[in-house]
């Protein structure tokens, strides 16, 4: 996961706090790394523009708008990963992290 001190990722979840806990433990542990997060409950236009744009776009698909994860598949590149956590907490964020970027 040495690879996450070079990278932007994008988190995506309703679960504010959830989102907030994963940015502090990367942040803390890859110095570098560039985390965004995101609440919208849209399609929004900055949703759009981080999805083409992050290295690494993480959805928490347990708590998010069924529009704007519509949105987010048609704007990501192919060859971009997207990480689908399969809770909403924090520890299923970190460890989705984790398996895209061993895969």
């Amino acid at each position: 996961m040495d690879a996450l001190t070079e990278m932007s990722v994008t988190i995506y979840t309703l679960t504010e706090a959830a989102a907030r806990q994963a940015r502090n433990v990367l942040e803390s542990r890859y110095p570098g790394v560039r985390v965004t997060l995101c609440h919208d409950h849209g399609a929004s236009q900055r949703l759009v523009q981080l999805a083409r744009q992050s290295d690494l776009f993480v959805v928490a698909t347990g708590s998010a708008k069924h529009a704007a994860t519509e949105c987010f598949q048609s704007s990501r590149p192919r060859d971009m990963p997207i990480a689908r956590p399969v809770g909403k907490g924090s520890a299923s964020i970190l460890r989705a992290i984790r398996d895209s970027l061993r895969a």
